[in-house]
């Protein structure tokens, strides 16, 4: 996961503005009778997200004359999302909010869309919520669904509010067979509380990163195999663990819990591997 910084745009002024684009005299009356009560949504779901108990959020009522829950949560399709839209320029600082552009919940694929941490199926108070609101690749945008925590443990990481990088928690494991491959698994950090590592295996279990992970180290294992086999001609095992130690470094200190960090180091600590099961790659 790659944690973001929350973009500068103010929940309750994107409200206002997309409130205000509504054509219909009456709608835009309901909606900004509803301004309040998303105001103290919003404030919940923040006082919430910073000790990380979004678990146990629950929708203030609506007064009976403002607008419905399904009309507020319209305003992100119709207002927010749409590119001719006055409001667009927020949508687009979320996407920039993206660390080298890449999907947060995954660290791997390119953003293409915005994900709403609590669906605004069932939370439409939060539906342009800002803090809410997560730049997101396709494929975990679609993982993820409607999916909304239901208990401390099935809180997916919140790439904004929390950290997990004070560990190493990704490891890999070699497999040689009829050829190699890397099997990816959460490790236990024994520093950590229970809760913490049963939220990071709930994460992995449902962005489904250990067959992404795998599929990923294949194709690195593929453009490697040449470099190693010139390595162990020109110095045997030694050249080899001392060429993938360095490439684990070297990775960990960009991204200490990348598929790529936790590959190298894999490689580089299997025995097996650098005494010339390498040559089996792709075989």
């Amino acid at each position: 996961m790659h944690k973001l910084i929350l973009p500068d745009v103010n929940s309750n002024d994107l409200y206002e503005l997309c409130a205000g684009r509504r054509k219909n005299k009456d709608l835009r009356t309901r909606l900004s009778s509803a301004a309040a009560t998303v105001e103290a949504a919003t404030a919940q779901y923040e006082a919430l997200a910073g000790t990380m108990e979004l678990y146990r959020f629950s929708a203030p009522a609506l007064p009976a004359t403002a607008a419905t829950g399904a009309e507020i949560a319209k305003l992100y399709d119709d207002v927010l999302v749409p590119r001719s839209s006055k409001a667009r320029w927020a949508y687009d600082e979320i996407m920039l909010s993206a660390k080298y552009g890449r999907c947060p919940y995954c660290g791997h694929f390119p953003v293409a869309t915005l994900d709403h941490y609590l669906p605004k199926k069932s939370h439409p108070l939060l539906a342009i919520t800002v803090s809410n609101l997560l730049p997101s690749c396709g494929r975990c945008n679609y993982a993820k669904l409607d999916e909304s925590p239901a208990e401390e443990g099935t809180q997916t990481l919140h790439p904004y509010f929390d950290d997990f990088d004070d560990a190493t928690w990704l490891s890999a494991t070699v497999i040689l067979g009829a050829g190699v491959s890397l099997s990816y698994q959460v490790a236990d950090v024994q520093e950590w509380p229970p809760i913490k590592i049963e939220r990071v295996r709930h994460h992995f279990e449902i962005f489904q990163l250990g067959k992404l992970y795998a599929t990923q180290a294949a194709e690195e294992l593929s453009l490697i195999k040449h470099r190693l086999e010139k390595l162990f001609d020109q110095g045997g095992i030694a050249a080899i663990q001392a060429h993938l130690g360095e490439e684990a470094e070297t990775r960990e200190r960009a991204a200490r819990n990348s598929w790529q960090t936790a590959m190298y180091r894999a490689i580089a600590e299997s025995g097996d591997f650098i005494s010339r099961g390498f040559e089996h790659i792709g075989t």
